[in-house]
């Protein structure tokens, strides 16, 4: 492998950790409100696949065990489940609403902050190819570069919560099922 190709193995992975509250940082100062919107509405993603196969067993479970002349039962538990579809694309509506507008507000920040350093800078660099290579490649890297970043960590925070809500909702179900499904990753 040359010097510049990168590995990518745990202790970089571990490496680009460290970067993480700077990037938060740089987030929250471009939008407090939607930055924390963003997050609990990714939290909230990481728990509806939870929710819906919990409404679908409550769903299927009412349909086999109801006996004729309930059908009262039916409906509510058919509406619940209509309600939480509903309510499920909200969220995913206006998730991607608010990450699309938090989106230009990052990248109209960072092109500031570009603005602001080129400000600084002498005729003599702005005259050097090196500077001028870096400036160009921050004004068309800042468009998606680091929304990919927060894009990818939301990724990671929400496949945690997934997971976690995955094991509580098997532990709930069966545990022993649970502790087969978390052991035999490592059996194998």
């Amino acid at each position: 492998m040359n010097s510049t190709q990168q590995s990518i193995d745990f202790k970089n992975i571990l490496l680009a950790f460290k970067y993480w509250p700077k990037l938060f940082n740089l987030f929250w100062k471009v939008s407090k409100v939607k930055f924390f919107i963003i997050t609990i509405l990714s939290l909230v993603q990481g728990i509806i696949p939870i929710v819906s196969l919990y409404f679908t067993q409550l769903l299927v479970n009412t349909l086999l065990t109801v006996e004729k002349g309930y059908f009262k039962e039916i409906i509510f538990i058919f509406t619940l489940f209509v309600i939480f579809l509903i309510c499920k694309e909200l969220v995913n509506l206006l998730h991607s609403y608010v990450d699309g507008l938090f989106q230009t507000l990052l990248s109209n920040k960072l092109n500031i902050m570009i603005l602001n350093k080129s400000i600084t800078l002498g005729q003599e660099d702005f005259e050097n190819p090196e500077i001028q290579d870096q400036l160009k490649r921050a004004q068309q890297e800042t468009s998606f570069r680091p929304y990919q970043i927060f894009q990818q960590i939301l990724s990671i925070v929400t496949s945690i919560v997934i997971l976690i809500s995955s094991i509580g909702f098997l532990i709930y179900w069966n545990w022993w099922v649970a502790s087969i499904s978390i052991l035999l990753p490592f059996v194998s």
